[in-house]
């Protein structure tokens, strides 16, 4: 498991989002030296079996396999990570009931309800049981901090035994909070310093989407080490911008 060791060494970490149903996109972002790629499975229309091919695909390269889930269940946890992901986000947490589910779901008995079955991870069942040994102290459990209540729960939230992470998602804060896309908002920054806060008292990490130069600076001089950097559908479609803005540079 790649990205536990680096975060409990204190090393930063850097990834992406991956909403194109693209295994090919994947694997080359993959080789590309991000830490993680993050299969959003909430925003957009990836489903099992693109995660599965997803999952592969990133296996041939460096990068750590992530999933966010579209909600908290047990048929979304067991297939991603059956499949092969190191770690779950969870999307639209309020409390810290929800949370202790998350934390159930990802986790063997007895420590949680996670079902025992012979997926990918597992070797198809021929390495079923070694995996299953070292799986709930090895998979990452993180959980988005994107609604007023999470803000609210914060306290309860981080000190819910298994928490690895908390992730906070400025885009959906902005929208509920009145300021749409205002991701470097003040508020956004005095709730981002609240949950590091918390999460330092608790040994928990702190990880932020950080798509501009503002933003990724600010968060690490505050000591941030989980990065979201970036998406595949944007990082396609400003290469195309910029290519396209050189041609006509030249065709006017």
């Amino acid at each position: 498991m790649k990205l536990r060791a680096k975060l409990e060494a204190g090393r930063s970490v850097a990834g992406v989002f991956l909403g194109l149903r693209s295994p090919d996109a994947a694997e080359m972002l993959s080789q590309a030296g991000f830490d993680f790629l993050l299969i959003d499975a909430e925003h957009s229309n990836i489903g099992p079996e693109t995660t599965l091919e997803m999952l592969r695909a990133i296996d041939r390269g460096r990068a750590a396999p992530l999933v966010r889930l579209a909600e908290t269940s047990a048929a979304n946890v067991q297939w991603a990570l059956d499949g092969g992901a190191e770690g779950i986000l969870f999307p639209r947490i309020r409390t810290a009931d929800e949370v202790k589910e998350a934390v159930a779901l990802c986790r063997y008995p007895p420590d949680g309800i996670r079902g025992l079955g012979p997926g990918r991870a597992g070797g198809y069942g021929v390495n079923m049981l070694d995996y299953a040994a070292t799986a709930n102290r090895e998979i990452m459990v993180m959980i988005q901090v994107e609604t007023v209540e999470a803000v609210e729960n914060i306290e309860e939230i981080a000190a819910v035994p298994g928490v690895d992470l908390l992730f906070i998602g400025p885009g959906d804060l902005s929208q509920v909070l009145g300021f749409p896309g205002e991701m470097h908002h003040p508020r956004i920054l005095e709730i981002g310093k609240q949950v590091m806060s918390v999460c330092l008292k608790n040994s928990v990490h702190f990880g932020i989407l950080a798509l501009q130069e503002d933003p990724l600076g600010y968060w690490r001089q505050q000591g941030a080490q989980f990065f979201a950097i970036g998406t595949d559908a944007l990082y396609l479609a400003q290469a195309c911008r910029r290519s396209l803005g050189l041609w006509k540079k030249y065709s006017d």
